[in-house]
C-alpha cells in the first residue's frame, strides 16, 4: 500500500459545544480516558500513517498544541496554519493539508473523534485503488464526511477550484469529485458495535452518547464505487483558467465550458458556474438553482440522501437572491 499522511483538523470555533458565559473550550484538548482528544488520534495515525500533519485556524492554538506535543512526547506530528483563501472552516482546512502532503493520500479526521478506531479507518484504505475518494456511509444513504482518505492528486485541484468558486461545505469536494468509494457502515460492528467510531462532539452531551447508525431506509447496502456523474479530471484545468481570467464584461469562454459540462450531466459544476456568473449577473441564479435540482434528483434517485439534501440547499440559496 502507498505511503498515507494523516490530517487532523483543528482549525473550527465549535460554536455548538460551547456554554454561554463561559470561557472559550476546544474540543482538541479535552480528556478522555485520562489523554486529550487530539493526543488519542495522534497516537491512532502513528499506527497507520506514515505522517501526521494539524490544521490550525491561528498561531495562538498553534503555540497551545506544540506545548501538548512536546508533554506527550510525539515527534511525528507538525502543525500548519490554515493558509489565506476565499473559502473558510474544514474546507480551507482540507485544502491547507493537502497543500502541504507528500504523500498520494492522505486520511482526514477531525479533532473531534475521542473514540475511532484503527480499524475503522484501515477499511478506507482498501478500496483506495478504485476511486480519490474513500469515505463511510450508512444504509439510509447518509454520509460521514469525516473520516475520509483523499488521493491527493486527483483531490486537490478539485477542492482549488471549488475554494475559488467561493464554497463552504465538503460535502462540495464529494460532489464536485465525481468518483467515490462508499464503505457502508455495518462493516465496523464486528469491533465497534456501538458504532462509537461515528460519535462527534457536537456538544458535551455527546460525550454520554454514541451515534448508532440511522435505521436503512435507503439503498446502500455493501461498499462500491459510486460514480456522482461523469468524469471532470478533463475539465478542471480548463475551468480553473477560465475563472483565474475571468471578465465580468466577457462571460462567453465560461458559458461555452458550461454548455459542454450540460452535455456530460456534470450538474453539480454547471450549477457552480452559474453560481459563480450570478455575481455579476442575477439571472444565472436561476440557471443554478435548475442544475442544482437536476444534482438532487440524480442523488435521491440513488438513494444518497446526504448528498441530496445539501444539492437542495444550494438550490434554495440561489431561489433566494
Amino acid at each position: 500500500m502507498d505511503k498515507i499522511t494523516g490530517v487532523i483538523l483543528s482549525g473550527g470555533l465549535a460554536k455548538r459545544f460551547q456554554t454561554k458565559d463561559k470561557p472559550w473550550i476546544d474540543k482538541a484538548i479535552i480528556e478522555i480516558e485520562g489523554k486529550p482528544i487530539l493526543i488519542r488520534l495522534i497516537e491512532i495515525l502513528e499506527e497507520i500513517t506514515d505522517e501526521i500533519l494539524i490544521i490550525v485556524n491561528n498561531e495562538e492554538r498553534k503555540q497551545i498544541y506544540l506545548e501538548l506535543l512536546k508533554k506527550f512526547d510525539i515527534k511525528l506530528a507538525k502543525i500548519y496554519i490554515d493558509e489565506k483563501n476565499n473559502c473558510n472552516g474544514a474546507l480551507l482546512g482540507i485544502l491547507t493539508g493537502m497543500k502541504q502532503v507528500k504523500t498520494n493520500h492522505c486520511l482526514v479526521l477531525p479533532c473531534d473523534l475521542p473514540y475511532i478506531k484503527v480499524q475503522t479507518l484501515k477499511l478506507l484504505f482498501e478500496d483506495l485503488s478504485k476511486s480519490g475518494i474513500t469515505l463511510y456511509a450508512h444504509t439510509s444513504g447518509l454520509i460521514e464526511p469525516l473520516p475520509a482518505c483523499l488521493s491527493v492528486k486527483h483531490c486537490l485541484e478539485v477542492t482549488k477550484l471549488i475554494c475559488k468558486l467561493g464554497k463552504r461545505r465538503i460535502d462540495d469536494i464529494f460532489r464536485g469529485y465525481t468518483e467515490l468509494v462508499l464503505v457502508v457502515s455495518w462493516r465496523v460492528q464486528s469491533f465497534d458495535p456501538e458504532f462509537k467510531s461515528f460519535t462527534n462532539l457536537n456538544s458535551p452531551n455527546d460525550l454520554k452518547e454514541s451515534k448508532v447508525p440511522p435505521v436503512a431506509v435507503g439503498t446502500i447496502a455493501n461498499s462500491y464505487p459510486f460514480r456522482t456523474e461523469e468524469k471532470i479530471n478533463d475539465y478542471i484545468d480548463e475551468i480553473n483558467k477560465n475563472i483565474d481570467k475571468f471578465k465580468p464584461d466577457n462571460l462567453e469562454p465560461l458559458l461555452k465550458i458550461i454548455s459542454e459540462l450540460i452535455e456530460k450531466n456534470l450538474f453539480y459544476w454547471v450549477a457552480s458556474l452559474y453560481e459563480f456568473l450570478g455575481r455579476y449577473k442575477r439571472k444565472f441564479f436561476n440557471k443554478a438553482a435548475e442544475y442544482y435540482l437536476k444534482e438532487s434528483n440524480f442523488y435521491y434517485g440513488k438513494g444518497m440522501i446526504f448528498l441530496a439534501r445539501h444539492a437542495e440547499l444550494d438550490q434554495k440559496w440561489c431561489l433566494k437572491q
